[in-house]
């Protein structure tokens, strides 16, 4: 057990204990607002943290994003783990932290809800899926992804947020290759081809149809989600 609820980094630091020197330090890639997220990280224990802002990292795919966030692992690391969520509140796709794993050239370990130290260099996972759980063991350095209702952090204390907070900023110049055509907008080559809003759920009283006006609600069904369909390629 665990212990209090914790994030996956925080819990890892404690098991390693005060002689190995642990740090945890937090990232993320987003608008000036982000920048409090990595706040909110400090106040639960975090040693630094560090927000990639720049107007040419602005509508990056998971590509363009892994690439960032691997150049800046790069200029603040070297890291021994790194922990992402399993997938971002807007896009949803679960590529960053395997996309990151492959440009660094480390090991990933997806699905993750228990993470604990297994000697010198070496990192025990449990993956969760719908049937099974898996136990792993990765060398370090290793990426790993984690399950969100896993670890819920526990609220900070009062004390812990009146500390003052450094967040650094990080820019495109600060990059180990500042290029604007391998970021944002110009670097993704993922294309948005059309966007629509799915049918709004119709709420009502359940009724008994008899065969033509069930056969005529379903052809109406279908005619809709058809126009409501993105163009073919």
């Amino acid at each position: 057990n665990p212990g209090p609820a914790r994030a996956p980094a925080l819990r890892l630091r404690e098991a390693v204990g005060a002689s190995a020197e642990a740090s945890v330090e937090a990232f993320t890639m987003g608008p000036p607002q982000a920048r409090e997220v990595l706040v909110e990280a400090l106040n639960l224990g975090l040693d630094r943290a560090f927000h990639l802002c720049h107007p040419a990292l602005a509508g990056a795919d998971s590509l363009a994003t892994a690439r960032a966030l691997a150049g800046a692992f790069v200029l603040a690391g070297p890291y021994d783990l790194l922990v992402f969520g399993e997938k971002s509140t807007d896009g949803g796709t679960g590529q960053v932290g395997p996309a990151v794993a492959a440009l660094l050239g480390r090991p990933f370990l997806g699905r993750a809800d228990e993470l604990a130290p297994a000697g010198p260099g070496r990192l025990t996972v449990r993956q969760s899926y719908s049937r099974e759980r898996l136990w792993v063991q990765a060398s370090l350095p290793a990426v790993v992804s984690v399950l969100r209702e896993a670890f819920v952090p526990r609220l900070p204390s009062l004390r812990a947020r009146l500390r003052p907070k450094e967040v650094r900023a990080l820019g495109l110049d600060d990059l180990p290759d500042p290029n604007p055509l391998l970021y944002g907008e110009k670097g993704s080559p993922t294309r948005i081809k059309r966007i629509f809003r799915p049918l709004p759920e119709k709420k009502g009283e359940a009724r008994r149809l008899g065969a033509p006006e069930a056969a005529r609600v379903i052809l109406e069904a279908m005619d809709s989600l058809e126009r409501t369909k993105p163009d073919a390629d």
